[in-house]
């Protein structure tokens, strides 16, 4: 209903050593209005700064009882086990309007977590029901992926020497422009377009147009 919260679930397993919210060891879960970074069993988010306006963060962590024997799938005796779980809240309503991104970094220590939260540089080109789309500035890659099924045009013009940058799509898929390389790789992850017209414009490059021919059934 419109008044359900709507959740986005960013992890849920058992607990694996200790849980940092903003840098510092927590000894008890919460809600947290004000995230910047979480941290638990070599999974890292980072929240705040261009990324992201608002962001609630609920995380919960502690002894939990299975009963298995309601839903008839198990007559081994209840048993304890520590759970984690973190989740966003995204509220309801006209909330739901508003957007939000966030980092994830897999497989990273608490060390190299903070280390990787310092040196990387993201800003977000355009996050709405068309299209969502990141520049990363250390790498000069723009990422982006057209949600409509007739594409979508986006345009970005970085704070840095890198100029303006226009990209156009005819359908629905995903494009990484490498601005260094000057490389466009495309997908389509829906697998129902058999080509797509990509157009890139830079200040410092005429506009070129790309007809691709996507691969179809076993490929």
């Amino acid at each position: 209903s419109a008044t359900n919260p709507v959740l986005s679930v960013l992890d849920q397993k058992r607990l694996n050593g200790p849980v940092y919210v903003n840098g510092q060891q927590v000894n008890n879960g919460g809600n947290f209005s004000q995230i910047s970074s979480l941290w638990h069993d070599n999974v890292g988010y980072t929240f705040g700064s261009d990324f992201s306006s608002k962001a609630e963060v609920s995380v919960d962590f502690g002894s939990r009882e299975s009963d298995w024997a309601p839903i008839g799938i198990s007559k081994v005796p209840n048993s304890t086990i520590d759970l984690f779980s973190a989740w966003i809240n995204h509220g309801s309503g006209s909330d739901l309007a508003v957007p939000l991104a966030y980092m994830a970094f897999p497989a990273v220590s608490m060390e190299d977590f903070q280390q990787k939260t310092q040196s990387t540089n993201l800003a977000v080109i355009q996050n709405d029901a068309d299209v969502s789309a990141v520049y990363d500035a250390v790498h000069h890659t723009a990422m982006f992926v057209f949600w409509n099924t007739n594409g979508g045009s986006s345009s970005y013009n970085p704070p840095s020497a890198d100029g303006f940058l226009i990209v156009k799509a005819s359908g629905n898929c995903a494009i990484i422009y490498d601005a260094d390389n000057k490389t466009v790789t495309v997908s389509d992850p829906s697998q129902t377009l058999s080509n797509v017209k990509v157009t890139i414009l830079t200040s410092v490059m005429n506009a070129q147009t790309f007809d691709i021919t996507l691969p179809q059934g076993g490929q």
